[in-house]
């Protein structure tokens, strides 16, 4: 069974050379900590454009050739050949083809209870985009995995298991150096470990060892947003995870958050995630 939810806009659809996903029969496939649960190749041309708000899915998508233009939370790119993009739970995103005029590529869909704590472990939590240094391998990963899929065995269930954690051990590993220099990583990492309270721009530039001004101009040029804007990006995806995963109160969920009113983080989380934590609970 996918992860898939309705797409929120598709201008056109990319022809699809092959996709595969578990039938019903397959459910105890999501018992699983990590499982592939739809796979497949597609070739894009000039028009192909898809949209997903508040996305209900995580994906790894492969560009074999030509390119894609990819907008994610406001930040956007061109995804260009033997780069990986990958498309968030939780997330708004549209991508379409990019200025080469065409594109194909392979993709899976990961789910499972782990997902997010093995994306934070492999460094790919915030990521959009790895630049690999080779797809080959990558590449004859995801093709074993649309392999297993047409089967439809249930005997296959552990071997898709299994790939899931390699396609995204493949994916962290064979990434061309860090995304951000080191003094934005360090503060990007701080701010994943202190989501438990407030921070200030001026705290964020002493790690950065930037003056305000400096770090400010730095950060934007890098991450493509502004560094309290991200801070709160981070502190509602965990509260989105909490929310997926946890029985805890919403008001319990908002003071681990360093949020003193519950008011307030209720109306950010709106804002950012597009629903009430109430109504984004209810829906996953």
């Amino acid at each position: 069974m996918s992860d898939r939810n309705p797409l929120t806009e598709t201008v056109m659809l990319p022809h699809m050379d092959e996709k595969h996903w578990f039938g019903p029969e397959n459910l105890l496939g999501l018992r699983y900590p990590l499982m592939i649960r739809e796979c497949g190749s597609s070739d894009w041309r000039k028009g192909v454009r898809i949209q997903r708000t508040e996305s209900e899915l995580f994906a790894v998508e492969l560009v074999l050739a030509g390119n894609i233009s990819l907008t994610q939370d406001g930040k956007e790119y061109v995804i260009e050949k033997d780069m990986v993009f990958l498309l968030r739970k939780g997330s708004n995103h549209v991508y379409g083809v990019g200025p080469a005029g065409f594109c194909h590529k392979r993709y899976v869909q990961i789910g499972g209870p782990i997902l997010e704590a093995m994306l934070g472990e492999l460094g790919l939590h915030e990521r959009d985009f790895v630049r690999l240094t080779s797809s080959a391998h990558l590449g004859m990963l995801m093709k074993r995995a649309s392999a297993l899929l047409r089967e439809q065995r249930g005997d296959s269930l552990p071997q898709l298991s299994l790939l899931a954690y390699e396609i995204l051990i493949t994916t962290a590993n064979n990434a061309v150096g860090p995304s951000y220099p080191p003094s934005i990583a360090s503060v990007i990492e701080f701010m994943r470990q202190n989501t438990h309270r407030r921070v200030t721009v001026a705290e964020l530039a002493a790690i950065a060892r930037l003056s305000n001004a400096q770090f400010y101009r730095v950060f934007e040029k890098h991450v493509r947003m502004a560094p309290l804007k991200l801070f709160t990006l981070i502190k509602l995806r965990h509260a989105a995870a909490l929310l997926r995963h946890t029985v805890k109160p919403i008001k319990e969920i908002a003071f681990m958050l360093g949020y003193e009113e519950p008011a307030y983080f209720s109306k950010q989380f709106r804002q950012i995630i597009g629903r009430s934590p109430r109504e984004y609970r209810q829906r996953t």
